[in-house]
């Protein structure tokens, strides 16, 4: 059975020892953990809307620009 292992790695150009991934996995799961962490925090104090608004449009002008989500030309 090993020399089947050997030629179906070979033929899928796999390494036949497998790398250690765990070290890697770690620092992803730390990631994780700290953007959860950064998600978290911002949904239970959510950020002022301050700039989102944008008061300075004239909404007369809005009437001549083609709607693209309709796929007007």
């Amino acid at each position: 059975m090993t020399w089947m292992v050997q030629i179906l790695r070979s033929w899928l150009n796999v390494p036949s020892p497998l790398p250690d991934l765990q070290p890697d996995l770690n620092v992803l799961m730390d990631r994780m953990d700290s953007l959860e962490k950064i998600v978290m925090s911002n949904l239970q104090q959510p950020a002022p809307l301050q700039g989102m608004v944008d008061n300075s449009i004239d909404e007369g002008r809005l009437q001549d620009l083609p709607d693209a989500h309709l796929g007007a030309q």
